[in-house]
């Protein structure tokens, strides 16, 4: 974790600890979801990680949540209330929710399954292989008449295009003509991994190139391949690649 992070997520942590509610509210919506996560992360307290979740605005939560480690994950969801559960994967794209109960045990997923509306629950067991009669996975008619592969195609040649600006499943469902969540478990069907993931990939892949060439330094490429947060950047290129930004760079040079 960076000294510059931490330094900001100690102070978020203060303001909290001196029950200064507000600022603390302000200053989390200030901050990177993932940085928030980062700094969770490094707590070793289960009542402090669950009092300092709680207490995030709604409206990030559930981006600070899709970065947590799944230990911290499965801490949250046992804990939380069934109106709090629902609420938060209602706010989470369909990708992250998946990829979260990838990781969970049976308990968590049972619990989530139990307080998800009748849509998400079918989606959900779609896409994590659960037998037809555990939640109904049954295929809409509107999914089977899909042209899949004309959509996918067109789906990947846009984020081709766009990976490296500030793309969004949003931005890129509405280029096929489907709603964001349909969408996004469309495209981790046909291709097996979520959409998020994909154009991480393809990111770090370019980033990888450009490493090597090394006629940038690592802040000027993390920002080419669209990557606004350079601690967030060397997280997932150690994730993906074995090894630092920095480290590549350094063997190339």
């Amino acid at each position: 974790m960076e000294e510059e992070i931490r330094k900001e997520f100690m102070e978020l942590l203060r303001l909290l600890d001196e029950g200064k509610l507000q600022e603390f509210k302000d200053k989390a919506t200030e901050c990177p979801p993932v940085d928030i996560a980062e700094g969770l992360e490094e707590i070793e307290d289960e009542g402090r990680v669950l009092r300092v979740f709680r207490m995030l605005p709604k409206d990030i939560s559930s981006d600070v949540f899709s970065y947590m480690t799944s230990e911290q994950q499965q801490l949250i969801a046992e804990s939380a209330t069934n109106a709090e559960l629902k609420a938060l994967v209602d706010d989470m794209f369909m990708d992250d929710t998946v990829d979260f109960l990838e990781e969970m045990p049976a308990n968590v997923v049972k619990k989530v399954l139990q307080n998800a509306d009748e849509g998400t629950r079918k989606t959900i067991n779609q896409f994590l292989n659960y037998p037809e009669n555990s939640a109904g996975s049954v295929m809409t008619a509107e999914y089977v008449g899909l042209k899949k592969n004309m959509t996918v195609e067109q789906a990947f040649d846009y984020i081709d295009t766009h990976y490296c600006e500030k793309i969004t499943l949003e931005e890129v469902a509405s280029s096929v003509y489907m709603s964001a969540n349909y969408f996004s478990s469309y495209f981790r069907k046909v291709t097996n991994i979520s959409f998020s993931d994909y154009v991480t990939r393809m990111r770090i892949n370019h980033a990888r190139e450009l490493l090597r060439e090394g006629k940038k330094n690592v802040t000027e490429i993390a920002m080419e391949c669209g990557f606004n947060n350079i601690s967030n950047f060397y997280r997932l290129y150690k994730k993906h690649v074995g090894k630092t930004p920095k480290d590549e760079k350094s063997k190339n040079s």
